[in-house]
């Protein structure tokens, strides 16, 4: 039978049927549900920031964890947790997880609908019960974030047992309105509550229902029919239902009922929807036009949540090892023609997918490309204690990078600094690169012709980076913020500073800024022998877009693009990054 996990309701682990005595620390049981949920790599400093105080000793209580956690989940032949100096993860492969057995059943069309009561009946257990930190913020919008997804598959279950063909119509009327109770904005379950009220002739409470689900709508300012349910395909609609409005109340509701198939009665649902329609008639007009706005935001938030989250949940994060013995983190997400990225300064195979600035255009890539990047050395989720950081290893990284994700030919993006390194990789194996992308780069470092002012300043800037980085410094703030994205909204300025914070050490942030100085690949763009793309932002404050155009005009048969932009980074909300992603596609898509 082998191990199997229970993340709904009290965590449990079994091995061979028989249940394992868990620790009694929360914060260990909370640990491995997170390592279980997530199952991909994390670095010590993340688990310790978001598990423990600093206060205490966070390093000594994660090793201790740890080590409680070791025993229950690997085996002789089998080392499921592996943790190392930097990084802890957890490999799920061979492990039964009720959630996944879940998800697999919502994924597969022909699963039964006993199993998929049997789905239901499980997912009225809150995720990982009794695993609450209200003192670690961190983990707690994590929790929270994972249980607002068990009531999306909980709302996508109901669509399919509202419409399963094994069940009979007035059971299918009940998990309808279920569905409609769980997600009352949402339009495929009021058509589908409307049409089985139609399919069984109940053309009394159809009409009351209509003109409920009528008002509902439009003081909520959503577009909706009335009149879809009539010839409307529900269960080609449902598949594509947008994320639930959460109902919590649905949970209790499910438990008092009386059917022992775990249906939610018509009596009750009914009489939850009068009292909601109740609170909603003594809402005063204004009131009801602020709910709408946060309705539609809302909304258009949990889509955008789900989009990332389906990603990560996608992403492949794998390690290698380059030619001194530093272990190199890459990841692989989406199919077709790959796109390799060179790495650049700042970045974190995790936390890019909530960034402002390349999320939006990863995501992009990753629809129609299968998309390698990783995570420079002394960077992210790779090796931050290395004894070397030089534009060599850099090459070498990418090198090594290249040979462990297996592909032949592929089209290298580089961005900032890595335009150098791409550009060097190009002429070293020509026969590999099948376009070059080069955005926002410089191919000679701030030392090179540089004045002697010039030099001091740069200087000046490293000395603020080791005491200011990643704290709340309006200085060092100001400094990166008016060369890297003058145009970024205090919002995403807060999240640049935890960025910086959560991806290199202020020692590490030092050296790469004093490497960056000594690149040099002038001599080496006439050796340029692949298709070249060159796009660079026309108001770049940091490499001035005439950096670009040399590049352009040096390397043979290039081609220029200038966005209209100020931003070394690209905002995702920028128009700017909208015709980045069609002028990659667009080169993409000619054959060399």
């Amino acid at each position: 039978m082998g191990l199997s996990m229970n993340l709904l309701g009290e965590l449990s682990i079994s091995r061979d049927g028989t249940p394992l005595n868990l620790p009694p620390s929360k914060k260990t049981r909370a640990l491995l549900g997170y390592l279980v949920l997530t199952a991909r790599p994390h670095r010590r400093d993340r688990l310790c920031e978001m598990f423990w105080e600093i206060p205490d000793d966070p390093r000594g209580s994660l090793r201790w964890s740890l080590s409680k956690i070791r025993p229950l989940v690997n085996e002789l032949d089998n080392e499921r947790l592996v943790a190392d100096r930097e990084r802890a993860s957890l490999t799920t492969e061979g492990i039964e997880i009720d959630v996944h057995r879940i998800s697999q059943a919502l994924d597969d069309k022909t699963t039964s609908a006993s199993n998929l009561k049997w789905c239901h009946q499980q997912l009225k257990e809150p995720l990982l019960d009794g695993t609450e930190l209200p003192n670690q913020h961190i983990y707690q919008q994590w929790l929270t974030a994972e249980r607002a997804e068990m009531d999306r598959l909980r709302g996508k279950l109901l669509s399919r047992l509202a419409s399963h063909p094994d069940i009979d119509p007035l059971e299918q009327l009940q998990w309808a309105e279920a569905w409609e109770t769980l997600e009352p904005y949402t339009p495929a379950a009021a058509t589908c509550l409307l049409s089985r009220l139609s399919a069984l002739g109940q053309l009394q409470e159809l009409e009351q229902c209509q003109a409920k689900l009528v008002k509902r709508f439009r003081n909520a300012g959503i577009s909706w029919s009335s009149d879809a349910y009539k010839s409307s395909d529900v269960k080609k609609e449902s598949s594509h239902a947008p994320p639930p409005f959460v109902a919590s109340k649905v949970a209790n509701t499910s438990e008092t009922s009386s059917n022992s198939d775990q249906i939610l009665t018509a009596e009750n649902i009914r009489e939850e929807s009068t009292n909601q329609e109740s609170s909603n008639q003594e809402s005063t007009n204004q009131e009801r036009s602020t709910a709408a706005t946060s309705i539609a935001y809302d909304t258009d938030a949990q889509k955008t949540r789900r989009r990332q989250r389906e990603l990560l949940a996608r992403q492949k994060i794998q390690f290698c090892t380059a030619e001194d013995g530093v272990r190199i983190a890459y990841a692989t997400i989406g199919e077709g023609t790959p796109i390799v990225k060179a790495a650049n300064w700042l970045s974190h195979l995790e936390h890019d997918w909530d960034s402002p600035i390349w999320s939006p255009l990863f995501r992009e890539l990753a629809t129609d490309h299968q998309f390698i990047r990783y995570d420079e050395r002394g960077n992210g989720l790779s090796d931050w204690e290395v004894d070397t950081i030089s534009f060599e290893s850099f090459v070498t990284d990418l090198e090594t990078v290249v040979d462990a994700s297996g592909v032949d030919r592929f089209a290298l993006l580089g961005i900032s600094q890595g335009a150098a390194v791409s550009i060097e990789y190009a002429i070293r194996y020509p026969e590999r690169v099948s376009h070059l992308i080069l955005f926002g780069g410089y191919a000679a470092g701030w030392r090179i012709g540089a004045s002697e002012a010039t030099i001091k300043e740069r200087e000046a800037v490293m000395t603020l980076t080791s005491t200011g980085w990643g704290q709340d410094n309006p200085a060092y703030r100001q400094i990166f913020s008016s060369t890297f994205m003058p145009s970024a909204n205090a919002q995403e300025l807060a999240w640049f500073n935890e960025f910086q914070r959560l991806t290199t050490s202020p020692e590490n942030a030092v050296r790469f800024l004093s490497v960056f100085g000594d690149i040099d690949v002038r001599h080496q763009l006439s050796k340029v022998q692949v298709p070249t793309l060159v796009i660079h932002s026309m108001g770049d404050l940091r490499i001035p877009v005439a950096t670009g155009r040399d590049i352009a005009a040096t390397i043979p048969n290039a081609e220029f693009v200038g966005l209209d932009s100020d931003g070394h980074l690209l905002l995702g909300r920028e128009p700017a990054s909208d015709l980045f992603v069609e002028t990659v596609r667009e080169f993409l898509s000619r054959t060399d």
